[in-house]
């Protein structure tokens, strides 16, 4: 039977660590639980779980303070997790599935899993979450570290597991405000960006911790950054496909529409698995008055729903709603009320909290049973309606 160690990283996590370790304990055959610093009832509430719990001073290095945690591991296996993230009960099984399966010595498996980032536009992502408890394996960099093989003869074969989810709370909105991860992650990769300034995996991710803090001028800026970084590259690296669609959305946000065009008509072709990439070009047409073309494009995005999970980062909300909101928006210039309607509501189906949709509905003279549930968005529309009065 193969064993499996839970590796963490903690400080001050008394808010959701229990949870965590609540979803992995009956997987899990051995935690351990670096903690930088905790104030709070962290340490207490691992050890009630039999973790062992080890102190560490934090160097403000994310990969030195994971590696200090493989170090205590005994396991077959290494299973990570942050304490603001939970493993779901449908994926327990599959996980040690995936312990069973035969591998080359000198070709370790790093099996990714699903990160099912929780916010208000979810966007989610491939990271190597399993791997053989083997020394070669060990973390490098300061800030969103990556796995590496660090013996010449040895291999680290990243394997997709598309159906085994993990689940994060970190990233929305009131955890980054109330633990005030943007300024403590933009620290981090200026220090990333010293050492290496002409790494566009940096500005990247300079460019989405911005976006996560909702300051998108920034973020812009970095995108455009990391996209300059890789002009005449053969071979562009996975994660700029979404670098190149976020600059794109953002171009036309910020009505850059001369901007937006080029992102959009310089991406690389594999941009063109990502329904996003649709989207944003369906948008860039409504802005210029080429409905035909906007309608085209929605339904070449509806098309490849789904085909975008293969990449390494992938947005959930606009594979889901966002191009039947684009119909709906192509439709409605195109003074076609009727065809904007089924789409704003088919949008609204899809993503039934969005407040914007629910008001495109209702002003087209919708009103879908599920709303009548939405006792503050009705009283808000009645305040609304009679202020106009």
């Amino acid at each position: 039977m193969k064993t499996i160690s839970l590796c963490m990283i903690v400080r001050d996590e008394e808010k959701c660590l229990r949870q965590c370790l609540d979803s992995i304990k009956e997987l899990v055959d051995e935690i351990i639980v670096v903690d930088t610093g905790s104030v709070d009832a962290t340490k207490g509430i691992a050890s009630q779980f039999g973790a062992e719990v080890i102190d560490f001073k934090w160097r403000n290095d994310f990969g030195w303070a994971r590696n200090a945690s493989l170090h205590h591991a005994t396991s077959d296996w290494i299973l990570i997790l942050d304490a603001d993230e939970i493993v779901p009960e449908e994926s327990l099984g599959l996980i040690k599935g995936l312990t069973h399966r035969p591998y080359d010595e000198g070709r370790l498996p790093g099996y990714q899993f699903v990160i099912e980032n929780q916010g208000d536009e979810t966007v989610n992502h491939y990271l190597c979450r399993l791997f053989p408890n083997h020394k070669s394996l060990r973390y490098e960099g300061i800030i969103h570290e990556q796995l590496l093989s660090f013996h010449p003869d040895i291999t680290l074969d990243l394997i997709k597991v598309p159906n085994v989810k993990i689940i994060h709370y970190g990233y929305t909105t009131n955890a980054m405000k109330s633990r005030n991860k943007v300024k403590r992650n933009l620290d981090l990769l200026a220090l990333q960006v010293e050492e290496e300034p002409n790494n566009p995996f940096h500005h990247a991710n300079i460019g989405f911790t911005y976006l996560s803090g909702n300051e998108k001028e920034k973020a812009y800026e970095s995108f455009i950054t990391a996209l300059s970084l890789t002009h005449g590259l053969d071979k562009v690296p996975h994660y700029m496909v979404n670098v190149y669609i976020s600059a794109a959305a953002l171009a036309l946000d910020l009505k850059n529409l001369d901007s937006a065009f080029a992102i959009i008509s310089g991406s690389p072709q594999i941009c063109q698995s990502d329904p996003n990439f649709w989207v944003n070009y369906g948008n860039y047409a409504n802005e210029m008055g080429h409905f035909r073309n906007a309608i085209k494009s929605f339904n070449t995005a509806i098309d490849k729903i789904g085909q975008n999970e293969l990449l390494t980062v992938f947005s959930v909300e606009s594979t889901a709603w966002k191009p039947y909101a684009g119909l709906g928006d192509s439709y409605s210039l195109m003074k076609m009320p009727d065809l904007a309607l089924k789409n704003y509501e088919k949008a609204l189906e899809l993503n039934p909290y969005n407040d914007d949709l629910k008001i495109l509905v209702v002003n087209l003279g919708g009103f879908p049973p599920f709303l009548m549930n939405d006792i503050n968005f009705i009283q808000i529309e009645e305040v609304d309606n009679a202020g106009k009065m």
